[in-house]
This record gives structure tokens, sequence and C-alpha cells, in this order.
């Protein structure tokens, strides 16, 4: 079974903790929202976070300024980056990240300009590829970018960026949200309660009855990650169908990156003159 878009708060999951395992003294509470986060992460299916797209509802787009924008607070992985409308691609040049000059000026002989720099597109002596104005002039290679130090560094030096990312969930009290299955419920139970059991275990070195009950969480946690990210693998049925129309095809498309991947998943259909 594949996962159905509903969340569970973590604050629910706690209060049964209480009564699953019995707890003799307070926990942390901080330490079991940071356990449940390491194991959502560890479990780590794109599914299980929430799908975000900046200029989208009350997220506002990202503005470039001098190649720079930086990236959203939450943002745990980006799915795709389309800067004034257009597909950007990631950057496969070493020295990406230095568009802007920081390290060699806007002057001098490591440049080769096919004009003014304030008026259009110029190259750098690493290949780096300069739009200098609000899209006046693109490179053959489109818009390119590059992710280093919580920032998106871009080949435009204005404009705006919308990302398609993924978002960890936290409900309005701070608590993380985690997927309402019952094999990632038990996996985040199985984690905190394998990291309760270690600290017991720290606390009496010596007592084996310690050691074994976290040998036991352990492979209790073992088990249930991997059930729970069988489940998350798991297609449902519409989603199988567009699977099967992306692999089955008499021709191929090659360009699906620029159009965002939108009819990926369509039956293709060829017409016969």
């Amino acid at each position: 079974m594949a996962l159905n878009g509903k969340y569970v708060s973590l604050k629910s999951i706690i209060s049964e903790l209480y009564g699953d395992v019995g707890f003799q003294e307070d926990v942390n509470y901080e330490d079991m929202i940071r356990w449940a986060v390491d194991a959502l992460n560890l479990i780590g299916h794109p599914l299980q976070y929430k799908r975000v797209v900046t200029g989208f509802g009350a997220i506002p787009n990202l503005d470039i300024k001098d190649y720079k924008a930086p990236l959203p607070k939450n943002i745990h992985k980006i799915e795709q980056i389309a800067v004034n409308g257009q597909a950007a691609r990631y950057s496969s040049n070493t020295f990406h990240h230095m568009l802007g000059g920081e390290c060699c000026p806007v002057s001098g002989d490591s440049f080769v300009s096919n004009g003014p720099v304030s008026e259009g597109f110029y190259i750098d002596g690493f290949g780096n590829e300069f739009a200098s104005g609000f899209f006046n002039t693109i490179s053959s290679g489109g818009v390119t970018y590059d992710v280093n130090d919580n920032c998106l560094t871009l080949s435009v030096k204005e404009g705006k960026v919308c990302i398609a990312y993924l978002e960890f969930p936290f409900d309005g009290e701070g608590f993380p949200m985690i997927p309402e299955d019952v094999s990632y419920v038990e996996a985040v139970k199985k984690y905190i309660t394998m990291k309760y059991d270690y600290l017991g275990w720290r606390k009496q070195p010596a007592g084996r009855g310690k050691r074994e009950l976290y040998k036991d969480s352990q492979q209790e946690w073992a088990w249930y990650v991997g059930q729970a990210g069988a489940t998350a693998k798991m297609p449902s049925t519409d989603q199988m169908e567009s699977l099967k129309n992306s692999l089955v095809r008499t021709f191929k498309s090659f360009n699906q990156h620029q159009g965002f991947f939108k009819g990926l998943g369509e039956q293709q259909r060829r017409r016969i003159k």
C-alpha cells in the first residue's frame, strides 16, 4: 500500500509510547522530537515529506540579486527549479558558485565578452556564462544553478526563482508530523524506544539486562524501518499507470525536464496519416 498523504502529530504518538513502553521517568520532549526526525530521515522516502512550491499561496518566489538567492529555511530537498518560468538545470561547472565575480573581478584578460558587461552576456575564464540583465541574453545551455552555503547561485543576475521542494511537516506546536501509516508510526516508536533503552544501558553499562533490552530494541527498529520503507515504495494503482506510461513508449522524448515532466506519465499516442 502507498502512503495516503495524511499525517499524525508526534505528540499523540508520545502519549501512546508512555502506555506501550512504560517509561519510569519523564523523557525530554526535545530529545524525542529529535529522535523522531532522525527516524524519518533514516527512512527517507520523498512521499513522507510535504511538497512546497514558492510563489504559490502565501509563499513568495525568491528574488535573484547579483546572481544569488537565499534558500527557504525549512527546505529538505530541491525537486526542481524554474527561473522566470524557464526550467533551470544544476550546473556541471566546478566554479559555478563563483558567479558574480567574488573571486575574479569582472574585468581583465580572464573574461571573454560578446558585448559590454552591463548590456548582455559574457563568459569568464572558468567557463561561467553570465546574463547580466533581467534575462537579456541566455546561454545556449539554459539557466544553471548551484547550491552552496544556504544559497542558490544562478547564471542570471536578476529575476525570480520558483522552487519545488520537500519540507519536513510540523504541527502548530512544533511537533513533527508522521505519515498516518501503522508501519511509520511503529518505526518512530521503535526508534525512540531504542534511543531511550540506549541511554538506560549507558547509565548502567555493566547491567546485562539493560544491554539485552537495548539489543532487542535495535532488532525491532531494524524490522520496522524496513517495513516503513517498503510501504512508502509500494506505488498505488494510479502511480503504477503513470510509471507504465513513462516506460512504454514507441519513441523517447529527452526534453521532459524543460516541461517540468508534465507529460511524462501520459499515455503516448501517435497519429497515423
